[in-house]
């Protein structure tokens, strides 16, 4: 959980939150009064911890903007935008700013497998990305660029085209009205195409699995690796801290692999169901579960495939 300084449109008004235990181990009370302050690109806030025996206030106020003027914008520093996709396992490649046309990031990449799917992420934060709001959004359907937030599991863009096709996509930043609102746009083009070394196409060809889990707040998918038996992936938890899990296909939300039942444990022998995007968050693996896990430890999930096709989940 975290506190939020509320963007235009929120409307000003009180706000009461209260909760416990923002530490690990901490068992007091912790309060937030604040006015809803709105947030606008620019603007400097003060944010206070007061403490009084166990009992803990958060509070914020808006200051003035760095021009001196209150309600004057400052400069927006508009950030890094990095590329987020399946033929880079989700790890993070940062876009270049063009410098003759600011607002305009671009970068050049390679397909390893017919089409490729991504997103983009500003900041190298998880919780700011930037996604379509279709799944699967190409250049030829009819859509719109939502976020930066945490909120498009299952919404990317899709490119096709062949393994080594070489494309240059473009993000564009532009600014909006005098609330700070921007907009964003997604494009693509084909620019050349190269051919794969034997190794990297040999990668391509095999089945592609990624474990997503509540550790991280199901923000990143994480690579599972073949040992030559099964597909596996280590789990540190922490003693009376469960951890929740799925397995994407490809890393693919829409395509999760998951149990047939709530919290199942290593003992449930739940059916292993998917792939596909019918989990609704709600049916995972849970690790911690039975008594000699309570202790926490490290924990290798495996998946077993028989003939490219999932047949079991274990730990």
């Amino acid at each position: 959980s975290y506190w939020m300084i509320p963007g235009p449109g929120r409307g000003p008004g009180p706000l009461e939150i209260s909760a416990r235990g923002v530490d690990a181990g901490d068992s007091g009370d912790v309060a937030l009064s604040a006015p809803l302050d709105e947030g606008r690109p620019g603007d400097r806030f003060q944010i206070q911890v007061l403490t009084n025996g166990r009992y803990r206030t958060v509070t914020w106020t808006r200051l003035a903007a760095a021009g001196g003027a209150e309600g004057v914008l400052a400069p927006f520093v508009s950030g890094r935008y990095f590329l987020a996709s399946s033929w880079s396992d989700w790890s993070l490649w940062e876009l270049q700013a063009d410098t003759d046309d600011p607002g305009t990031y671009r970068a050049e990449v390679q397909l390893s497998r017919p089409s490729g799917r991504f997103v983009f992420v500003r900041n190298e934060d998880w919780r700011q990305v930037l996604y379509p709001s279709v799944k699967y959004a190409t250049t030829e359907v009819r859509h719109v660029v939502l976020g930066p937030d945490e909120y498009g599991s299952g919404f990317e863009w899709s490119i096709g085209g062949n393994p080594g096709d070489v494309f240059e996509v473009e993000l564009r930043r532009r600014a909006g009205d005098d609330a700070g609102v921007v907009s964003f746009s997604v494009s693509w083009r084909w620019l050349r195409h190269e051919d794969l070394v034997d190794s990297t196409l040999s990668l391509a060809r095999q089945p592609d699995f990624h474990i997503v889990g509540s550790w991280d707040h199901w923000l990143l998918r994480q690579a599972m690796f073949w040992d030559g038996e099964c597909y596996g992936f280590e789990v540190n938890i922490r003693a009376g801290r469960p951890a929740n899990f799925v397995i994407l296909v490809d890393g693919d939300w829409n395509r999760a692999l998951y149990p047939g039942m709530v919290n199942a444990g290593a003992r449930d022998n739940a059916d292993l169901r998917g792939p596909d995007a019918g989990h609704g968050g709600a049916l995972s693996w849970m690790i911690g579960k039975e008594p000699e896990e309570s202790d926490g430890g490290r924990f290798e999930v495996q998946l077993q495939v028989k003939k490219g096709r999932p047949t079991k989940v274990s730990w």
